[in-house]
């Protein structure tokens, strides 16, 4: 989705998509306009998960350990880390906050947004990790579904 590609920072983002449901595209198919809401966690280069940086609240970055749950300032640039979560035994890296999953089935209770956890370089998932949107208290970890995009 061109939208993604044209992301360059974290944060709370709203994408306007253009496209049909149609199965073909002829003359005469209408397009619609949809707006998604997204809360993205943005790396530049490549990103490490572990067990042994995440039982340290970090990652890896460029192979640099970073902060997770927080905007590391670099000088030039800042890494924002601020939605991206890990298990205190270090083994779950979870994407999002509490408003981007529902908390019951319910239409008021529904997903605000969708998660994207975007690596503009290697995404290396070590062994015995595993990375997941986050969960409600109510432990749901349905994120909102943009499956037409």
């Amino acid at each position: 989705m061109s939208g993604i590609a044209s992301i360059d920072s974290s944060g709370r983002k709203m994408i306007r998509v253009k496209g049909t449901t149609a199965n073909s595209i002829i003359e005469s198919t209408q397009y619609e306009e949809e707006v998604y809401r997204f809360n993205i966690v943005r790396v530049d280069g490549d990103l490490e998960l572990s067990t042994e940086l995440g039982a340290k609240g970090k990652v890896k970055i460029n192979g640099e350990e970073i902060e997770v749950g927080k905007v590391t300032d670099k000088g030039t640039y800042k890494i924002d880390l601020t939605d991206l979560k890990v298990s205190t035994n270090g083994n779950i890296y979870s994407v999002g906050n509490e408003n981007d999953v529902a908390t019951g089935t319910a239409e008021s209770q529904m997903a605000k947004n969708t998660v994207v956890l975007k690596v503009e370089g290697n995404l290396i998932i070590n062994s015995g990790v595993t990375l997941t949107s986050v969960a409600s208290r109510a432990k749901f970890r349905w994120t909102k579904r943009n499956d037409n995009i």
